[in-house]
């Protein structure tokens, strides 16, 4: 089985896009951080597989996320990496063969990124979508890998490459670099979110 989780926040203004907030104002990156969200829930319905949304904080009673028959789950841990590694180990424990785990803010996912990642893991036990700023908008794998989820710089610019530094016995696969949208250069490239 193959389970595709993401992770997501309410778009609330003040808790959403900080480091973009600080330019073009709260509110207007809680209305773009909407759309990014809107986007990732369009590229989700070509997906196949089994879905779970993991929710930052319990979500708002009008859940946008929910939808067909995608779970509903809430983030657990302390920081990023435990909350990864929390939902990576929970869709292992479900039966999953795969697993790949992703953002909500990314304008360019496509439908054949996540079918490129999937089959990927066919001959890859690790599977990175390398993002423009060093880290990574998506990672997937075949069976859990603690050591990628604890002491590591996230939101950092060596994130990505000192993950893969951990297991460097292994196979890893990585698909097309692409940029997710946290500043306002972020948001410069992509004009038609919103109207600068």
């Amino acid at each position: 089985m193959e389970w595709l989780l993401v992770f997501c926040k309410n778009p609330i203004p003040g808790q959403v896009k900080t480091r973009l907030a600080k330019t073009i104002g709260e509110t207007a990156a809680a209305a773009v951080y909407e759309q990014l969200c809107s986007h990732t829930r369009h590229v989700l319905h070509f997906w196949g597989g089994a879905v779970a949304v993991f929710h930052a904080t319990a979500p708002h009673y009008q859940n946008p996320w929910k939808q067909n028959d995608w779970r509903q789950k809430t983030q657990r841990g302390h920081d990023l990496g435990e909350r990864m590694q929390h939902a990576i180990s929970w869709a292992f424990a479900q039966g999953a063969s795969k697993v790949c785990l992703i953002g909500s803010d990314l304008w360019t996912l496509t439908p054949t990124d996540l079918e490129d990642a999937f089959k990927a893991l066919d001959d890859h036990p690790i599977v990175w979508g390398p993002a423009t700023d060093g880290g990574y908008y998506l990672i997937g794998l075949t069976q859990p890998q603690p050591e990628l989820f604890h002491n590591l710089p996230w939101s950092q610019p060596d994130l990505l490459k000192k993950s893969q530094e951990r297991l460097p016995q292994l196979s890893q696969f990585h698909l097309r670099q692409q940029n997710d949208i946290d500043t306002l250069e972020d948001l410069k490239a992509h004009p038609e979110l919103y109207p600068l």
